[in-house]
């Protein structure tokens, strides 16, 4: 399974979900969409 990992704390992380699969962290990461667009990299923010 692929995962995100913070070089911070060693906490790894779902990236489909933001959910913690190991670490010291005890909550899941917000998640945000991102697409390819005109050659960059778009995030959409909800406030």
């Amino acid at each position: 399974m692929a995962s995100f990992l913070c070089s911070m704390n060693g906490s790894q992380f779902d990236p489909a979900t933001g959910e913690v699969l190991k670490g010291v962290v005890s909550q899941p990461r917000l998640r945000y969409t991102a697409e390819e667009r005109d050659g960059g990299i778009c995030v959409t923010v909800q406030p």
